[in-house]
Formats: structure tokens, C-alpha cells, sequence
């Protein structure tokens, strides 16, 4: 009796164990399977915006005379003057199209020139007496024409003799050869006019080529003479580079050639002129600093450098332009709409670039083994991690062509702590600000 009752014991305790581990097994296993707490995190979104963007290239390059000119007098002379009176000409001046540059002893050619007018109004005096001469000789010998033919009607009817009519003839021919001698006269002062007239030309261009006078709007790169010296005809004087027009030269590498076409429009952007524009108050912001170009010239062969010297002619009205400084250019290769991803509303993940945007239902679910899993739908905002592999980088933007599915309220704030589909707290959702 008493062995039985131990037995009973001892069966009894190992039943109580094995219920008390089964219940710490049970314990166990549903602190396994509980599902994670996910706690909301607050961010801000924004709609994904669309807008057009432009595709382009740049090139940098140097701005250089598009033209340079020699100045040179066409006579020889002394160098008088440089520049005006008042202000010396020198280097790195401005002048204006028609400004006196320099001019060579004006006495000389103004005596030469008074010399020649002198000559011109004697000639003149003398073709004036020599054809008040020959229009006296002219009526004299109309008189002695009718005189002869009178004579020798007469002599016909025998009413004069044949002495009348021979001295008839006699006053005739002397009226005739006075004619032909006023005649020859008042050509020979035609003549002496003209020569004249040429020396008085000649003078005078002489005068007015003893001022050198700029034939555009330019820089004078360089004065060769000073004030004093003699020159002769086609010596440089100054050297003038025309700044009405000038060009960019670029550097382009064999591959990127293609995208440049003669007649094609590029944008220009010169930084020393920004610089002017800040120096002025304006921050810089303005568009003086920015030019319109035309491409004029892609050479057929490359340079010693092996880059190929394509040239961009600029207008410079204004003359801010000058050779050595650096320019800017922007070729607009093709235009299409892009949606925009802010650069720090994106995660890296590795190598790969993400983004989060918010979409409403979050499932909760617990799993009951091989029973099965319980879910529910909770309509509330979750953020979901969605990757862009294609994509196109716009200095602090990634733009892609396509709008992800179910891509519409993009996080800019608070996704760097962010988990896929963690339940988000939207605090507010900014306006896109697409441009046009």
C-alpha cells in the first residue's frame, strides 16, 4: 500500500513538471512570434513635381579679337600727335569709330594744298579769258562768212570785181584761224586746270591723310611710335583690336564635336562679368554676364592639342567683352518633361538610390504557426522605399523620365530614419514647386 502510494507521487510530479514546462514553452513561443512595434514617425512630404528640363552641354572657353588691325598713314611725315591734345593716346585705351589716333606735321600738306588752290583758280582765271577770246573770234568770223558770200553773190552779177572777193576771203580765213588759235588756247587752260585740280586733290588728301582716324569702335592693343618720329608710308602706328564683335574659342574633345553645328545658338556665361554685377549690388543675379553666340566656325581637324578650336562669335556693343577673359558656353541639346527628386530627399542604400513616398493601409498580422496568420488593414500612412535606378542628375536633383506607381507624395523630411512600410505621421504636405 505505502509502495503504491509512492508511485502515485512520483507520477503525480513528473505530470506537474511536464505542464510546467509546456506552459514555459508556450510562454516562449509567443514571445517569439509577437510581432515587432513599430512606432509612426513624423515626416513632411511633398508632391512629386514635373517639370520641363533642359538638356544641355558646356564648354569652356577663352574670348579672343575676333579682328586686329595695323593702323598705318599712307604718307610720309613727323609724328606731331598721339592721340588729341588734350588726352595722349595708350594702350589698353577705348576709341571710338572716327577718334584721331595720331597726326603727322599738318603745315607741310596745308602749304601744298594752298599751292595747288592757287594754281587751280589761275587756271580757271585763264580758261575764263580764253573763252570770252574764243567767243569774239567766233563772232568775227560769222561776220567775215556773210561778208564772203555777199562778195561772191555779187561778183556773180558782175556788180563787183575779183579783187573784192579775194579780200573777203583773205578776212575770212584770218577770222578762221583766230578761232582755231582761241580754241587751242582755252584747251591748253582746260588742261592746266585739270593738273591743277589733281595737285589740289592730291594736297588735300594728303591734309587728310596726315590724321589717322579709327575705322571701328576697338582697344588699342599696342602704340609702335612716339611723338617725333618719322614714318613712312604702311608703317604700323597702333595696332587696334576690334571689340564691336568678338569670339569664343572652345576646346572640344573628338566625342563631344558632334553636338556642335555652324549657325547653332549657345548661351555664354562670363564669370568676370558676374563679378561686376555682385560688385554693383545686384548679388549677381542678373543676365548681364550672360550672351547670346552664334557658332561660326568646327574646324575640319584638331589643333597641335588635339582638341578641335570651334569659335563662337559674341556681340560686344558695349565693349564689358575683352580677349583673356573666360567664357561659359551652354549648348541646349533636347528638352523634356523630368519629375524631380530633391538630391536630400533620397537615401543611398549602397550603391543604389532610393526614395520614400507615403501610400494609405498598413497590414498588422500575427502568425499562428500551422494554424495559419491572422492580418488586419489598418487605413493609416505608411512610408514605402522605392528604388530609382534610372535617373538623370541636375546639380541638387535626380530627375527621372517615369513617375514610379503609386509615387505621389514624396518625403523630404525625416526619411533618413525611415524603415519600408513603417507607419508615418504626415505633419504637413508641402506645395510642388514645378517650373515651367
Amino acid at each position: 500500500m505505502k509502495t503504491r502510494l509512492t508511485i502515485i507521487a512520483v507520477f503525480l510530479l513528473l505530470v506537474s513538471a511536464v505542464f510546467a514546462i509546456g506552459i514555459l514553452n508556450a510562454a516562449t513561443n509567443q514571445a517569439a512570434h509577437k510581432p515587432p512595434m513599430l512606432r509612426a514617425q513624423v515626416v513632411r512630404c511633398a508632391p512629386l513635381a514635373r517639370r520641363m528640363h533642359q538638356f544641355k552641354e558646356s564648354f569652356y572657353g577663352l574670348i579672343e579679337a575676333e579682328r586686329e588691325v595695323d593702323m598705318a598713314f599712307q604718307i610720309a611725315g613727323r609724328v606731331s600727335l598721339l592721340g588729341s591734345e588734350s588726352d595722349e593716346l595708350e594702350e589698353n585705351d577705348l576709341v571710338r569709330k572716327g577718334q584721331q589716333l595720331a597726326m603727322l606735321e599738318p603745315d607741310r600738306y596745308r602749304y601744298s594744298k594752298m599751292i595747288a588752290e592757287a594754281g587751280m583758280q589761275e587756271a580757271q582765271a585763264a580758261m575764263a579769258e580764253q573763252s570770252a577770246q574764243l567767243a569774239d573770234a567766233k563772232a568775227r568770223l560769222v561776220d567775215a562768212e556773210q561778208n564772203l558770200e555777199r562778195a561772191k553773190a555779187l561778183a556773180a552779177q558782175n556788180a563787183v570785181n575779183v579783187r573784192d572777193v579775194e579780200e573777203r576771203q583773205r578776212d575770212y580765213d584770218v577770222a578762221k584761224a583766230a578761232v582755231d588759235a582761241a580754241q587751242a588756247r582755252l584747251e591748253a587752260a582746260e588742261a592746266r586746270y585739270n593738273v591743277a585740280r589733281h595737285d589740289f586733290n592730291i594736297a588735300d588728301i594728303a591734309v587728310q591723310d596726315a590724321t589717322l582716324p579709327a575705322p571701328r569702335d576697338a582697344i588699342v592693343a599696342q602704340v609702335s611710335v612716339e611723338v617725333g618720329q618719322m614714318v613712312q608710308p604702311g608703317e604700323a602706328i597702333v595696332k587696334l583690336v576690334d571689340i564691336g564683335t568678338v569670339k569664343l574659342v572652345l576646346g572640344v574633345v573628338e566625342s563631344k564635336l558632334p553636338l556642335l553645328e555652324q549657325g547653332q545658338e549657345v548661351f555664354v556665361h562670363v564669370d568676370a562679368l558676374r563679378t561686376r554685377e555682385r560688385m554693383l549690388g545686384d548679388g549677381g543675379q542678373g543676365e548681364g554676364h550672360i550672351r547670346r553666340g552664334v557658332v561660326t566656325m568646327v574646324p575640319p581637324s584638331a589643333s597641335e592639342t588635339g582638341l578641335f578650336n570651334v569659335e563662337v562669335r559674341l556681340d560686344n556693343a558695349d565693349g564689358k567683352l575683352r580677349p583673356g577673359m573666360i567664357g561659359l558656353a551652354e549648348v541646349l541639346l533636347a528638352e523634356r518633361p523630368m519629375y524631380v527628386i530633391p538630391a536630400d530627399a533620397a537615401v543611398r542604400d549602397g550603391r543604389r538610390i532610393a526614395a520614400f513616398f507615403v501610400s494609405t493601409g498598413y497590414e498588422v498580422g500575427l502568425d499562428l504557426g500551422d494554424v495559419g496568420r491572422v492580418a488586419i488593414n489598418v487605413p493609416r500612412d505608411v512610408a514605402r522605399r522605392i528604388y530609382i535606378d534610372q535617373y538623370t542628375i541636375d546639380k541638387d536633383a535626380y530627375l527621372i523620365e517615369q513617375a514610379p506607381p503609386g509615387a505621389q507624395r514624396l518625403v523630404i523630411e525625416g526619411q533618413s530614419r525611415l524603415a519600408d512600410n513603417q507607419p508615418v505621421l504626415v505633419v504637413s504636405d508641402a506645395q510642388a514647386s514645378a517650373a515651367p
